[in-house]
């Protein structure tokens, strides 16, 4: 994505975020109705893009400035702590709160 103009990284997170809110997990799912049940504003499958850098996080609370990410059993895996902590470092320095729940967790909020 390093040699791309900036219209066409948009174009592929676009692409992206399509196919991730099509298979959403059912712990997203649950969380998302769960949202919505108590009409908390939020973004599922919010997109940043800055420079070299983007990512997506499950869901974006405008109100609170806060993401929610969903992890399951992958996130475990050293290389993908490595990914998540380097994309939490990043929303961070735009001032947004990260929260991480465990899939299996979800259900503790319902």
């Amino acid at each position: 994505m390093y040699n791309l103009t900036k219209k066409q990284k948009q174009k592929l997170n676009k692409k992206y975020r399509r196919k991730l809110i099509r298979k959403a997990t059912k712990s997203e799912l649950l969380f998302k109705n769960m949202l919505d049940k108590k009409r908390i504003k939020y973004i599922f499958q919010k997109s940043f893009i800055k420079d070299h850098f983007h990512c997506i996080v499950d869901f974006y609370l405008p109100n609170q400035k806060t993401c929610i990410e969903i992890d399951w059993g992958y996130h475990n895996k050293p290389s993908q702590r490595i990914k998540d902590h380097q994309k939490d470092l990043y929303l961070y320095s735009k001032g947004l709160k990260v929260v991480r729940i465990k899939n299996e967790d979800v259900y503790k909020f319902l």
